[in-house]
C-alpha cells in the first residue's frame, strides 16, 4: 500500500468508506477489526490527505459522518486492486474448504479481540 500513499490501517478504512460512500464513524468502528483508538487517528490522516471528508452527524452531535472524495475514490480503487492481487496470490494455494476454515477462525479471533477491548462486534456476514 506504500506505493499508493496508504499505510495498512488506512487501506481497509478507505475501502470501506468507498463502498458505503457516506458512513457514520460508529459503523466503521464496528465493521473493521482494529481497536477504536486507531479510528480517529486514521480518519484524520485520510482527511489530511484529501481522501475523505468528515462532518458532524446531524442526528448525533457527538458523532461524525465520513464520505469519500473523488481523489479518495481513485486511491481506494488502487488499494482494492492491491488487495485483490494479494488475495489471489495467497488463496491460490488453499482449497475452498480451507478458506472457509480460515474465515471462521478469523471471525472468532476478531470477536475475541472486540470482547477483550469491550467493543461491540458486528459480524456482517451473519447479520
Amino acid at each position: 500500500m506504500k506505493d499508493i500513499d496508504l499505510n495498512f490501517p488506512e487501506g481497509p478504512y478507505l475501502i470501506k468508506i468507498q463502498e458505503e460512500k457516506r458512513v457514520k464513524m460508529n459503523h466503521l468502528k464496528n465493521s473493521i477489526p482494529f481497536h477504536k483508538s486507531h479510528l480517529t487517528r486514521v480518519i484524520n490522516h485520510l482527511v489530511e490527505k484529501g481522501y475523505i471528508l468528515k462532518e458532524i452527524d446531524p442526528e448525533d452531535q457527538r458523532g461524525f459522518i465520513v464520505s469519500i472524495t473523488e481523489e479518495g475514490e481513485n486511491i481506494s480503487k488502487k488499494a482494492m486492486s492491491v488487495v485483490k492481487e494479494w488475495d489471489e496470490l495467497l488463496t491460490s494455494v488453499i482449497t475452498k474448504e480451507e478458506m472457509n476454515m480460515i474465515d471462521n477462525i478469523q471471525r472468532k479471533m476478531v470477536h475475541k479481540i472486540a470482547e477483550y477491548f469491550g467493543e461491540d462486534y458486528i459480524d456482517e456476514k451473519n447479520t
